[in-house]
C-alpha cells in the first residue's frame, strides 16, 4: 500500500489513500481517539479522493535512523522499541483493532523525538485483504533483522542472546508480542524454554568481523527463509540465527 510524505507548511504527514472496500468501524475508533502507540490521523478528501494524513511532524522513520554503517542501537534505543511494540499491541486490545491493519516496515515505523516512543501506522480494514493477514508479524522480523545487524557488539552478553530469543520466537504460532518483548522481566527461567545453541565450525580468526558483516548476516536470514514451509509462513526458523548467536558469545 503507498505511503508518501508530504510537507505542508511546518507540518510533515504520511498519507495513505482510503480504499473504500475495506473500511470498517475502527475508521471511526481511530480517527476520535488518541490511541496510544498509534500515529495521530485525520481524514482528508480532495477532489473526491479520501486519504488518511498520519502526523509525523517531530517523527524519525527507523529507517533513517539507522541506515548509516557506523549508526548502532544501543541497549536503551532496543528498551524502547520493545516498550513501543508492547504499548501498541496492548491499546489495539484495548480499542477492539486488529493487529493486522498496522503498516509495519522501517520506513513507516516512525520515533517520536519528543515523547522518546516509536509509533505506528494504523489503516482501517487493512486485514481483510489475504495478503495482509498475518503481516505484523512479517513486519515485525523485518524490523528484528534491521536490530541484529544494528546491536553495538558491546552490549552485554545476555542482552543480545535475548535478542536472538526473540527473533525465533516471532516465528511460532502462538507469537504474543506482550510476552516475548518484555525485556524487564525478573523470574523467568522457571517457566522459560531452554533453548541450546550448537557452536558451528567457523574459523577462530577474524570472528567478529566475519560476525558483524551485514552481507553475512543477511545470507544467513535468507538462508533461514528458505527453510519455511510454502503453506506454513511462520513456521520455526531460529537455527541459523542461533548459531551466530553462539559463534559471538564463544568469542567472547
Amino acid at each position: 500500500m503507498e505511503f508518501t510524505i508530504v510537507r505542508e507548511n511546518n507540518k510533515e504527514y504520511g498519507v495513505v489513500p482510503v480504499c473504500e472496500e475495506q473500511k470498517d468501524f475502527t475508521e471511526k475508533m481511530i480517527l476520535e481517539n488518541r490511541v496510544p502507540g498509534l500515529l495521530p490521523v485525520k481524514l482528508r478528501e480532495f477532489n473526491g479522493e479520501a486519504s488518511y494524513y498520519y502526523e509525523t511532524t517531530g517523527c524519525r522513520a527507523f529507517a533513517k535512523m539507522f541506515q548509516n554503517d557506523n549508526d548502532v542501537m544501543e541497549v536503551k534505543d532496543v528498551e524502547m522499541l520493545c516498550e513501543s511494540i508492547i504499548r501498541v499491541t496492548e491499546s489495539v486490545r484495548e480499542y477492539m483493532l486488529d493487529i493486522d491493519d498496522i503498516l509495519l516496515d522501517s520506513d513507516t515505523l516512525f520515533f517520536n523525538t519528543e515523547k522518546d516512543r516509536y509509533e505506528f501506522v494504523y489503516i482501517p480494514g487493512r486485514f481483510k485483504s489475504e495478503e495482509n493477514r498475518g503481516s505484523f508479524r512479517l513486519g515485525l522480523r523485518a524490523v528484528w533483522e534491521k536490530v541484529l545487524k544494528k546491536i553495538n557488539k558491546n552490549a552485554d552478553k545476555e542482552f543480545i542472546m535475548k535478542l536472538y530469543d526473540i527473533y525465533q520466537k516471532m516465528s511460532v504460532d502462538n507469537f504474543n508480542p506482550e510476552n516475548i518483548f518484555d525485556l524487564k522481566t525478573e523470574g523467568e527461567s522457571a517457566q522459560k524454554e531452554v533453548v541450546v545453541f550448537e557452536k558451528p565450525k567457523l574459523p577462530e580468526d577474524d570472528i567478529f568481523e566475519e560476525l558483524y558483516d551485514e552481507k553475512k548476516i543477511d545470507e544467513i536470514i535468507e538462508e533461514e527463509k528458505k527453510t519455511i514451509p510454502k503453506k506454513k509462513k511462520y513456521a520455526y526458523i531460529g537455527g541459523a540465527a542461533a548459531a551466530v548467536a553462539a559463534v559471538f558469545f564463544a568469542v567472547l
